[in-house]
């Protein structure tokens, strides 16, 4: 029988504003924009239902020529596939529509004058703009809520959401000779790179032994958690878990080991509130076994109606001699509690890292860090999004932060670190590091070679930018929402700010920061052009929300210096990257971001609009990148740099929109948006950073991998949506305080 399709019918979707610089600018503008939605609105609505009337008469015509009951059953599935596929159309049309209503509000407070082009879609599209740009939006939710629809006790070692990591004996008669456990084990894992191994020999029949994954207590200068078997307050509420589930696989099938929840400190005696024991004893009880195969499966602990309000043993094991006359050799993965927590506090992993072997690699020092820089462009994103669940989102990642400043793990001075742990942001009780409670969890990576957690100077360290931008995410959010915590969170950063980097010199702004640990990280005395760009715009929007002058007097020192920077380097003007610990105008990186940022930031486009053009001619690039070996057109990092940036390629579209240039922004965004499927290491919306591994900055030591990454996927959806984050302005409007 004939295939059902949907009818090869356009919708016009959107009258998509451009700016046509030579006319003047229409009256009523927002008014139009509104208008031209509903119109745009109305008439993908009406195209849909005249697609969804031809599946109808498909059908029909379908059913008259079937003889039986298979024919009739085939076109009726086929005719509601029809019409999904109306459906579909319907959505990228409306998708599209509002894609349309961003660019005409952007133009409204633009300079130049509207004029409109008609873009359509059929049923045979694919991809539009609107959809690439709400496949980006997936890909930042999908990260967000990677650790929050279970809670991992052992998934991938040094998993942002994994649990439970102190790894406990439980010794029987023969002692520690009788167990052994290895985390990093590479061989044959269920998935991803690693999972946990573990012995138990015996020499006496009256011999057992196993191990209990603890949250254990952590406390004063500790890194890593010791175990506690009791006395000690400590423990994670699970309360809401329906079971744990794991996978598990014996050497040669046939071990007999008995897998368990809870239990520690059992009995407990009269604990009340105070977590010294588990809330739930063992479950199973003793003596329940689980034969293994050799081959992975799938076993699930029930806990209904179990009290996990109190769990400190997340996960336990035990073979004993007589079960086990040749000893038990037990591989374990994917552990798991079944329970979601859309609410957590948490913060997005940066890098969608690749599991490899344990080892000092790109993917290890990255895997579960969640750079604050990155968090606070993704919430910028996402109250640009403002629908009702990217506005849920933006207000967990403004908690956070504001969480940040309030629970350092040392510090009490109003600074947040350059990068926290993704998943979970607060430290589980037991977890009292310098005697702090509720403290923001910090990335690192467990090392095999030397059995330790290490921690990265440049991830626990504090640079001046990283602190900007966070301001301008929070003052944006409460802008949002109203809630006062987000200023005041704000402040108390900028203060940090101004009592910890400014420089009094000729020279002025702020230095960058600090690097390293507590109690005295290394002072970074050089100071970087963005940084003040960064701290210009924060103090400047925080003047605004405030009414307090001295923010403008801190944000004018701020931008005093980037004046200073303008022209200081041979060739094409430019921003020079700013001043070497010895003050010197450091020339000999050539960064493209500060050279872009600077219009979005200051605007004055008849001095700074040339960086732009500087950009394109000393850091565009093109290199195969897109299916096939297509090449790809480009951005890189910096002048030196030798392949595709693609974030700082967001940042130039963005900037050529500031600057009236819509025909490059266009195309800049085109190519990003096809990096979004094509590009190596691309999928799911996700931007990747680089076009391949390795890709040169320009700075020793730094260099951009083909991963995809949230501050480009992030910094794509701004610039596709035509919105500038330092003020949260359409791309067309004015910038605040220009010329100032």
């Amino acid at each position: 029988m004939r295939r059902f399709l949907p009818p090869a019918l356009s919708l016009l979707v959107a009258a998509v504003l451009l700016a046509a610089p030579g006319e003047g600018r229409r009256p009523a503008c927002p008014q139009r924009c509104a208008a031209d939605l509903r119109g745009c609105r109305a008439g993908a609505a009406g195209a849909a239902r005249e697609c969804t009337r031809s599946c109808q008469e498909s059908r029909a015509e379908a059913l008259r020529r079937c003889d039986g009951g298979p024919c009739r059953r085939a076109a009726r599935g086929a005719a509601a596939g029809c019409r999904a596929a109306c459906g579909s159309t319907h959505r990228a049309a409306r998708r599209l529509c509002r894609t349309a209503r961003e660019a005409c509000r952007g133009c409204c407070g633009s300079g130049v004058a509207c004029s409109t082009t008609t873009t359509t879609v059929s049923s045979t599209t694919t991809t539009t703009l609107g959809d690439s740009i709400d496949r980006a939006y997936r890909y930042l939710d999908a990260v967000m809520d990677e650790h929050a629809t279970t809670v991992d006790v052992f998934t991938e070692l040094g998993s942002a959401g994994d649990h439970f990591p102190a790894r406990c004996a439980l010794l029987g008669p023969g002692g520690p000779a009788n167990v052994a456990l290895d985390a990093c084990h590479a061989e044959g894992c269920a998935t991803g790179a690693t999972c946990i191994a573990s012995t138990f020999t015996w020499a006496s029949p009256s011999d057992w032994g196993g191990w209990y994954l603890q949250n254990g207590v952590l406390d004063g200068a500790d890194v890593a958690p010791a175990c506690s078997f009791g006395g000690v307050p400590t423990g994670l509420d699970l309360s809401g878990a329906s079971a744990l589930c794991f996978r598990a696989r014996g050497r040669d099938g046939g071990e007999a080991v008995e897998f368990f929840v809870g239990g520690v400190g059992w009995p407990p005696g009269d604990r009340g509130d105070t977590c010294l024991a588990d809330s739930l004893p063992r479950v199973p009880p003793r003596g329940q076994a689980t034969i293994l195969a050799a081959d992975w499966t799938e076993h699930c602990i029930d806990l209904a109606g179990a009290d996990l309000s109190c769990v400190n043993g997340g996960f336990g094991w035990v073979a004993n001699a007589p079960s086990n006359p040749g000893g038990a050799t037990v591989y374990l993965d994917d552990v798991r509690f079944v329970l979601a927590r859309p609410d957590a506090l948490r913060l997005l992993r940066s890098y969608a890292t690749r599991p490899v072997a344990p080892g000092e690699s790109i993917d290890t020092l990255l895997a579960n860090v969640a750079w604050s820089y990155d968090n606070a462009v993704a919430l910028l994103a996402y109250l640009a999004r403002d629908t009702p669940d990217a506005r849920r989102r933006a207000r967990l990642l403004a908690d956070a932060f504001v969480h940040a400043v309030g629970h350092d793990r040392f510090f009490a001075d109003g600074r947040i670190r350059d990068a926290y742990q993704a998943g979970d942001f607060v430290l589980a009780r037991g977890w009292t590091p310098n005697g702090r409670s509720d403290t923001a969890r910090m990335p690192g990576r467990w090392d095999c070679a030397t059995g330790r957690w290490l921690e990265t100077a440049d991830q626990v360290g504090t640079r001046t930018g990283n602190v900007a931008w966070v301001m301008l995410a929070l003052l944006e959010a409460h802008a949002a929402f109203g809630d006062s915590r987000y200023l005041d969170a704000a402040r108390a950063m900028g203060v940090w700010i101004e009592a910890n980097t400014r420089v009094g010199d000729s020279a002025g702004g702020y230095r960058g920061g600090f690097e390293g640990w507590e109690p005295a990280p290394t002072v970074l005395e050089w100071r970087a052009t963005e940084h003040n760009l960064d701290v210009y715009v924060a103090f400047m929007r925080l003047f605004d929300r405030t009414g307090e002058a001295v923010w403008r007097t801190r944000a004018l020192h701020a931008k005093a210096f980037v004046r200073a920077m303008w022209a200081r380097c041979p060739g094409r003007p430019r921003f020079a990257a700013g001043t070497t610990v010895g003050a010197e105008v450091d020339c000999a990186l050539g960064p493209s971001d500060v050279n872009t940022w600077g219009l979005l930031a200051l605007g004055e486009t008849a001095t700074y609009g040339g960086a732009i053009d500087w950009v394109e001619a000393a850091c565009a690039r093109t290199e195969p990148c897109f299916a096939g070996g297509a090449a790809a057109e480009g951005i890189a990092f910096a002048a030196e740099g030798d392949g595709i940036w693609w974030e700082g390629t967001a940042h130039t579209a963005l900037a050529h929109a500031v600057r009236g240039e819509p025909a490059r922004a266009q195309a800049l965004v085109a190519a990003l948006a096809r990096a979004l499927d094509e590009a190596p290491g691309a999928g799911g919306g996700g931007l990747v950073a680089a076009c391949r591994d390795g890709v040169a900055t320009g700075i020793d030591g730094f260099a951009l991998h083909a991963r995809r990454h949230v501050g480009a996927t992030a910094w794509f959806a701004l610039a596709a949506s035509g919105r500038n984050p330092f003020w949260g302005i359409g791309a067309g409007e004015a910038i605040p305080h220009e010329g100032e």
